[in-house]
């Protein structure tokens, strides 16, 4: 083999890996621009507008995020779970918050599996339920009891895990209004 045989070899392979690198490069973009547009990988912050969502509530009605936004200034979006004991601990308690609060309240419950009944009883008549997984799902929702503040425009204004009773009033009363 020549000396040119071998230079056009290393030159050839030189272009074939430069191909390979800019084409990995640009799928690893791509890749990363459909992961961020997935809402299942995107957490909602604080400033973020919220997913629409329709539903049924716990009358069997029809609702969606932008009617029950019109309803108040400020909305508390509780995401619970059936099983768990702090999210029963804030239903007991949230007949207390709907006085104290001009804010309006929706409990999201993803599991399907369990009877809500006790729950459904809990809740003061001016407090939306919907039992729906979709809507965890589109709001990335992975840790309960958390809680989503919304301002009427949709916009996410506190979004917090919930530890604690106290923890949600202090993140109440921050927007009472």
């Amino acid at each position: 083999m020549s000396q040119n045989d071998i230079l056009t070899l290393v030159f050839v392979l030189l272009s074939i890996v430069t191909m390979q690198t800019i084409f990995i490069f640009y799928l690893s973009k791509m890749v990363k621009a459909i992961i961020d547009r997935m809402p299942s990988f995107k957490e909602l912050r604080a400033g973020d507008k919220i997913p629409h969502f329709t539903s049924v509530n716990q009358h069997g009605a029809r609702i969606n995020s932008k009617s029950i936004l019109k309803e108040a200034k400020v909305t508390c979006f509780l995401f619970i779970d059936t099983n768990c004991s702090i999210c029963r601990n804030i239903i007991v308690n949230l007949k207390r918050f709907v006085n104290k609060y001009n804010i309006k309240f929706v409990v999201l419950n993803e599991n399907k599996m369990i009877n809500d009944t006790e729950i459904i009883e809990e809740l003061t008549e001016n407090v939306i339920y919907i039992n729906d997984p979709l809507v965890f799902k589109n709001y990335s929702i992975k840790v309960v009891p958390q809680a989503l503040l919304v301002a009427n425009d949709g916009i996410i204004l506190k979004r917090n895990v919930i530890p604690d009773i106290e923890v949600l009033e202090d993140m109440l009363h921050e927007y009472k209004s």
